[in-house]
């Protein structure tokens, strides 16, 4: 349902109701809230452009006989009996459910494919669903994987590669991200052109440019994250169907993924990029198109905002503390880049009508 217009006579605005319900579109026309004339809405989003032309030639002249017509009959409206109702407003759609699960597969195949650490000095081997995963995995992340299997091992042969590889994993460097070029203080054009940026993905490994959505650090960040995309993704599934839904997830994912590379480097993992956008798209739609009924208080919205932008300030406060020398205030861990990114391409695809509710 949509507000067309707002007529201040009562006599004016229900003659111009009973105008449209003789053209078939049907409307409501009822008293301002605050009492500044009556509001003349329409049911049906499709009949919305012809409503509104018909109202600017109404504006040009409302006493033409043209928009004289019969009082419309009262319709009559067959109750439904509750056991017939039908509760598809509580059950989590198809693309929900797959989105919910596969998150949950991988998730789980990561912690049964992590290999564990053997020595407190020498960090992990990404697993190998990581490896495929990640937005990318660099020629330095190859090598140094090789070189800490030759510190771990005690064959002779194996331990004297140690020193090429090294030389190796030092003259290969993966891209670290604009942060810590800023932190070290060697962030310039010319350093960055020095970097391969997106090995993978030139090699066509594409998938890697969304599927860092699909993992989790751990069992909270996993629940956390599908609680709000059961709630967030459900709705907008409902009112747009799954085709426009993909588009939107792949929008933002894609979109989010690339900032935070750029960013942070290629470690970074969760569907909250996704779930930002999916935030700003509900709160962009209950502004501008109230009628899609999206149910999502402002309390929420607002916590969510003021938490996210406490992450980004923490982690800002942070990295200058770093740049000055000091040891790090915070170590959020939170991709606050994608998080952005994602809530302002989720606004802007709220505001166009390929997405409107159907």
């Amino acid at each position: 349902m949509r507000i067309l217009a707002n007529i201040k006579e009562a006599a004016s605005a229900k003659r111009f109701s009973f105008f449209l319900s003789h053209k078939n579109i049907q409307n409501l026309y009822e008293q301002d809230p605050l009492g500044k004339g009556y509001s003349i809405w329409i049911y049906d989003e499709n009949l919305f452009e012809p409503a509104e032309s018909y109202y600017k030639k109404y504006l040009l002249d409302c006493n033409s006989s043209a928009f004289n017509a019969p009082v419309p009959r009262p319709k009559i409206i067959k109750k439904i009996p509750k056991q017939t109702k039908i509760s598809s407003t509580t059950s989590i759609p198809p693309l929900t459910i797959a989105t919910l699960l596969l998150c949950t597969l991988i998730f789980i195949a990561g912690i049964f494919n992590t290999p564990l650490k053997k020595n407190t000095n020498i960090p992990s081997i990404f697993s190998p669903i990581k490896k495929q995963l990640l937005f990318d995995f660099p020629m330095q992340y190859e090598l140094s994987e090789k070189l800490i299997r030759t510190r771990l091992s005690n064959d002779q042969q194996i331990v004297q590669q140690e020193k090429f590889l090294n030389l190796l994993t030092i003259n290969s460097p993966s891209w670290p991200g604009l942060e810590k070029l800023f932190i070290s203080k060697k962030l310039s054009w010319q350093n960055i052109r020095s970097y391969s940026l997106m090995e993978k993905i030139k090699k066509g490994q594409v998938w890697r440019l969304f599927t860092p959505c699909l993992l989790h650090g751990d069992f909270i960040h996993l629940i956390f994250n599908m609680m709000w995309l059961a709630t967030l993704s459900s709705q907008i599934e409902r009112k747009i169907g799954m085709p426009r839904l993909i588009i939107m997830s792949l929008l933002i994912g894609i979109i989010s993924n690339t900032a935070q590379y750029i960013m942070s480097g290629p470690v970074f993992l969760g569907y909250s990029g996704i779930i930002c956008g999916m935030l700003t798209f509900i709160w962009q739609r209950q502004k501008n198109a109230s009628w899609e009924l999206y149910d999502l208080s402002k309390s929420t919205i607002s916590f969510i905002s003021l938490f996210i932008v406490g992450m980004l300030l923490l982690q800002i406060v942070s990295t200058f503390t770093v740049y000055f020398g000091y040891k790090p205030l915070f170590q959020t861990n939170i991709a606050n880049t994608a998080h952005i990114i994602g809530g302002i391409v989720g606004y802007l695809i709220g505001k166009q009508k390929l997405f409107a509710a159907r």
